[in-house]
């Protein structure tokens, strides 16, 4: 990740499962775009748009809706209830090592995912979801998972020995 982000800053947060799955997922975003993402959401035109420590808790709130959205997709695909809690939101840069977070050491293996965003005629550019590799390993198996078979229907209980099969209506009587 330091050799990718070229020591540019991201805003970097941290979405915890808090039911469905035990792990944590992370969204990052250029520090820059965040800029105007954050001015949008405050009102502005996000043209020119410098960075404040405020634009942390808007870009913060838009990731936590997405996440949302992706929590409910979750759900159906695995068949469980999944749910998340709110973001933790860091401002980092990968040449000062890696963030103080959990999941992150000089040693960790994430995949990468990127998302093309395009702000409207302002921005282009690419946010980016990292999954522990674990974590990822754990919900490909989860999905490779064969589906339980439906329970077969049990054979219905021979009746006992002198019932009336039919019914009252002259049925034929069992030994």
């Amino acid at each position: 990740l330091a050799s990718e982000s070229g020591g540019e800053e991201f805003v970097l947060a941290k979405i915890a499962y808090v039911e469905g799955f035990d792990g944590n997922s992370y969204l990052m975003l250029k520090k820059a775009i965040s800029s105007i993402i954050g001015d949008l959401m405050m009102g502005g035109s996000g043209i020119g748009a410098e960075f404040q420590e405020m634009h942390l808790s808007a870009v913060g709130e838009m990731m936590n809706q997405m996440m949302g959205k992706t929590t409910t997709t979750l759900s159906e695909i695995f068949k469980k209830r999944v749910d998340i809690s709110p973001p933790e939101v860091l401002l980092i840069n990968y040449n000062d090592g890696p963030p103080a977070m959990p999941d992150f050491s000089t040693s960790a293996s994430f995949l990468r995912i990127g998302f093309s965003l395009k702000i409207g005629n302002v921005a282009e550019t690419e946010m980016v979801q990292l999954l522990p590799a674990k974590f990822a390993e754990l919900m490909a198996g989860e999905l490779n998972k064969p589906e339980k078979e439906p329970p077969k229907k049990a054979k219905p209980a021979p009746p006992p020995p002198g019932a009336n099969i039919g019914g009252p209506q002259g049925g034929m009587n069992m030994p």
